[in-house]
């Protein structure tokens, strides 16, 4: 499947977001957030990508997926996902910065990535839009140039990664 790319979302009344984190504590932190932000709306919080994907399939606009779960990784999981709710915009969360891990994000089909650490406003408005407004000040210098490189890659037409699975060896073509 190819990468997607995707414009920022137009003005929308109520986005649906759904949450994936293992840590029960920031899990419900974020759900409080959402919840408490009048125009979103968290529709499910799942502490696994496995979880979410035994969930329904309703309406979702925007996932705030962990990068580093137990089980399928977050990086594994956002194909699965992207399968799952075909028009939401992934969102990765971590701790800290992992070029290569966002790199392949991205080229799965993530559209942002943001450290836990992003004050409350700034991720509500990396949800509100759709991941485009990268947050720079919060990734940094090298993470900066991947995402930059990133969209190089798919601006030339690289339709995406082949040879599935997760590990090194990832091949682009034009």
């Amino acid at each position: 499947s190819s990468v997607r790319l995707v414009s920022p979302r137009p003005n929308v009344a109520m986005l649906r977001v759904v949450i994936v984190e293992d840590d029960e504590t920031t899990r419900h932190a974020l759900r409080a957030l959402i919840s408490a932000t009048g125009d979103y709306q968290c529709v499910g919080a799942y502490g696994s990508v496995e979880d979410a994907l035994a969930s329904p399939s309703w309406p979702v606009d925007v996932v705030l997926l962990d990068i580093h779960l137990p089980g399928m990784t977050g990086v594994e999981g956002v194909r699965p996902l992207t399968a799952h709710w075909p028009n939401a915009q992934i969102l990765m969360l971590t701790v800290f910065p992992d070029d290569d891990k966002v790199f392949a994000s991205i080229c799965d089909g993530a559209v942002g990535y943001l450290l836990k650490k992003t004050p409350s406003h700034e991720l509500l408005a990396a949800i509100r839009d759709g991941g485009f407004r990268l947050l720079a000040a919060t990734v940094g210098p090298a993470l900066g140039a991947v995402l930059r490189w990133a969209r190089v890659l798919l601006r030339f037409g690289f339709a995406g990664r082949h040879g599935g699975g997760g590990g090194m060896g990832r091949v682009f073509v034009l």
